[in-house]
């Protein structure tokens, strides 16, 4: 037996430990016959070829629990409720295409990205006058927007609706009290200026067969000159981004052009309405469709 009270430095994977020298044994059990020397109730020194111990290894986790057959059939259930819940409830948009207003809420809904159950009217027809829909919309005028039994009229009432519900977030209609002032100024201002000089021109051509009225045409020049100062002083109708605002005034200008109303002659208005053009979603067929039509009806009544 060998024994030794001395000490010596073990070089470990980190700083330099000195520790006291084991008591050693002699052992003679290799075939060679060569005393070998192992430590008494001591496991051995760690050499510098040994692998570095681990300090990151994890608790086994548990195995994971099994889902019976019946938790998944009442699961798959439930999904196939709620997914014919979901069908259940469309939002359903009483139109014609060539309406301006209807465009608005058609514009819209591409704009917030909800889909609307199209149901088309031919006021031409008297469709609007059927008593199913005279239960549903005592004016029987259009649009009319069902939204799963609520009941709403006015294309810009519909539009700050559908912004307000669906919208992703407030830039289409602003929470910001002053911000939506705004916005529901130019609305009321398409409405009430834009909009209702173009009817008072217009229609009376289209639906009475009226000479061109010069006095008319005079007010609903003195409107887009209107427009074309409040797009002077900002990039959208409305401020800095789109918003509802200009997709009413856009259904309103491209219905204008569509009866040869130069909108050229206002270069804030030009210029926005062409970005409005590459820029609304879903213009094209939301918007020109109908224009297209109106047009067509506009160009009918001339020829007469």
């Amino acid at each position: 037996m060998i024994h030794s009270s001395s000490l010596f430095s073990i070089r470990f994977w980190g700083p330099v430990h000195i520790v006291p020298l084991p008591s050693f044994r002699t052992h003679s059990s290799d075939s060679s016959g060569q005393g070998q020397l192992q430590p008494v109730g001591f496991s051995r020194v760690p050499t510098t070829t040994d692998t570095p111990p681990r300090h990151d290894i994890l608790p086994r986790r548990p195995a994971p629990r099994t889902v019976s057959s019946s938790l998944l059939l009442a699961g798959s259930h439930l999904f196939l409720r709620l997914h014919i819940l979901v069908d259940k409830m469309t939002i359903d948009f009483y139109y014609t295409p060539g309406s301006s207003p209807c465009r608005n809420v058609l514009l819209a809904a591409k704009a917030v990205g909800v889909d609307l159950n199209l149901k088309l009217l031919d006021l031409m027809k008297g469709e609007h006058l059927a008593p199913d829909f005279v239960k549903i919309n005592p004016q029987h005028n259009v649009p009319t927007l069902v939204d799963n039994g609520f009941v709403l009229l006015e294309s810009r009432a519909i539009m700050t609706y559908l912004a307000s519900k669906y919208g992703k977030d407030d830039s289409l209609y602003p929470n910001d009290p002053q911000k939506r002032a705004v916005v529901d100024q130019r609305l009321y201002f398409d409405m009430g200026t834009l909009y209702q000089r173009f009817g008072e021109l217009y229609y009376p051509i289209i639906f009475g067969g009226a000479p061109y009225d010069e006095e008319k045409a005079k007010k609903l020049d003195e409107a887009f000159k209107f427009l074309d100062g409040y797009l002077g002083k900002t990039e959208w109708a409305a401020g800095s981004n789109l918003t509802v605002a200009d997709l009413a005034l856009a259904a309103s200008v491209s219905t204008a052009e569509s009866c040869d109303w130069d909108v050229s002659k206002y270069p804030n208005v030009a210029k926005w309405f062409a970005k409005c053009k590459t820029t609304l979603p879903g213009y094209a067929e939301a918007n020109q469709v109908g224009a297209d039509k109106f047009k067509g009806m506009y160009q009918a009544a001339k020829s007469k």
